[in-house]
């Protein structure tokens, strides 16, 4: 058994380090050139020999004549502010003219639109109990009063000294030691 697992672990082994051999190869296959960025700006002459100072002169001039613009976030947040405090200082007329200024993209849309906004103001809300929700309440007043005829019964029963068994064993079923 351990010949078997000694031959498992040196063929695994040898298709590994094959791997990584064939792996190795690949790159080598294909030579990467360095690329180099020339400067986008036309030179009169590339194969012309440059001093020291030319280059520094370039590098200083390049830097000073490019300054980053620094972005101004006070002027957008102002425009922020105002359209918020426009937002909630909006008046009722403000409110009611909305929807009229709307751009729709055919007549017959424009016509609904209209015609549910008509009907919608001059419609009259009438709030009403639900039938579904006094059931519930009725419901509701009825277990509250078989709780109380309930709680009745044993408050008679507790009272009377005739039923003295019957307390013991109501008083063991409410204070239970377990």
């Amino acid at each position: 058994m351990d010949d078997a697992r000694i031959w498992i672990y040196i063929v695994a082994g040898a298709i590994y380090l094959i791997s990584r051999a064939l792996k190795k190869k690949k790159p080598d296959a294909v030579p990467r050139k360095p690329t180099v960025s020339r400067p986008s700006a036309p030179s009169s002459s590339p194969n012309k020999p440059v001093s020291f100072e030319e280059l520094l002169r370039e590098f200083t001039e390049g830097k000073a004549a490019d300054p980053e613009p620094t972005p101004e976030p006070v002027e957008i947040r102002r425009a922020v502010e105002e359209r918020k405090w426009q937002q909630e200082n909006k008046t009722i007329e403000d409110f009611s003219n909305e929807g009229r200024n709307r751009t729709f993209a055919d007549d017959e849309s424009r016509r609904v639109y209209e015609e549910s906004i008509n009907n919608a103001e001059g419609a009259e809300i009438n709030f009403e109990r639900d039938e579904h929700f006094r059931i519930k309440l009725k419901d509701r007043k009825e277990e509250e009063s078989d709780r109380s005829g309930f709680a009745t019964e044993i408050s008679e029963m507790l009272r009377n000294p005739e039923d003295a068994r019957k307390a013991v064993i109501l008083g063991e079923i409410l204070n239970r030691k377990y």
